[in-house]
């Protein structure tokens, strides 16, 4: 599936007309088109844009309407604002395993609008070093500049206030306001293994849990566990299922605590650390620390 353009199909559907979705850089494009009228006053008054307008457009500083361009351009290199969004995103055209991972991250997080023109995706964490990384998967899909800031007490927090990635992650990957909403994207479902393994280890970063090995406690193995939360429970049986698939054998489902939980097998304990590779650095530790528990 080409990303690219199955947001803007969605989009088109969604109801955004031509002059609602919006292209950054390509004004070189406009510029040939432009070229073939007398003047830049005669291409004004053909497509119904005032002159300040259309040469701001010219110069590449302001985005230009689907509805000016060619329908058989390629636009997908340009950054793309749907409606009044004021951060322009670059959509990416296939699945990678980084997009896989902050798709997985972000059931500790948001796709949200919370007022009438403010929309937001953010992602939540008490670890730091876990969101630089999420920092660097955005900037590197996107081609945007989020940064990591305080949120309250120990938790931190990557927040885009973009219509545009807001429309993307809701769109492409059904994500909704409340975690008790949010089935498992059925991109995610239909993709191969490898992403399959990042989305899962993402949500194990955002809502997974072991024992604090690092510290003095016992390390007697009936105390060891390995578990995902979550407050949607199709979520948790798509991951107990494909860790079924890989050989990683897994408890039943249940509700506690106001969510649903699964643990790992103790037998199973080894093989999830091997296929797990958290970027939550605890986490990481915690693994190897388990590991280490019951492989020596």
């Amino acid at each position: 599936m080409n990303l690219y353009e199955s947001f803007l199909a969605h989009i088109q559907k969604e109801g955004f007309s031509g002059r609602d979705i919006r292209f950054l850089g390509a004004h070189k494009l406009l510029k040939e088109k432009a070229s073939k009228y007398r003047s830049i006053n005669d291409y004004s008054k053909k497509i119904g844009i005032n002159n300040g307008s259309l040469s701001y457009m010219l110069i590449g500083k302001r985005a230009i309407p689907l509805s000016l361009l060619d329908k058989n351009m390629d636009l997908s290199k340009y950054k793309v604002i749907i409606g009044n969004s004021n951060i322009p995103i670059r959509i990416p055209k296939e699945m990678t395993k980084e997009l896989a991972y902050l798709v997985g991250v972000l059931r500790d997080g948001t796709v949200s609008q919370e007022s009438k023109d403010e929309y937001v995706v953010a992602f939540y964490n008490t670890n730091k070093e876990l969101l630089k990384t999420v920092s660097s998967f955005l900037r590197k899909i996107f081609d945007i500049e989020p940064v990591v800031e305080k949120h309250w007490s120990n938790v931190y927090r990557v927040r885009v206030r973009s219509k545009t990635l807001y429309l993307f992650f809701k769109l492409i990957f059904s994500a909704r306001k409340k975690q008790a909403d949010w089935d498992t994207p059925k991109l995610i479902r239909k993709s191969n293994d490898l992403i399959k393994k990042y989305y899962i280890t993402g949500f194990f970063d955002a809502e997974g849990g072991c024992p604090n090995l690092e510290k003095k406690i016992s390390k007697k193995r009936k105390n060891m566990y390995i578990k995902f939360v979550q407050k949607n429970k199709e979520s948790l049986i798509f991951i107990k299922e494909h860790l079924g698939k890989a050989n990683i054998q897994t408890g039943k489902i249940y509700w506690g605590d106001g969510e649903y939980v699964f643990k790992i097998s103790n037998s199973s304990i080894p093989s999830f650390c091997r296929y797990v590779k958290p970027f939550h650095s605890l986490k990481a530790l915690r693994l190897k620390l388990l590991y280490e528990n019951f492989t020596l």
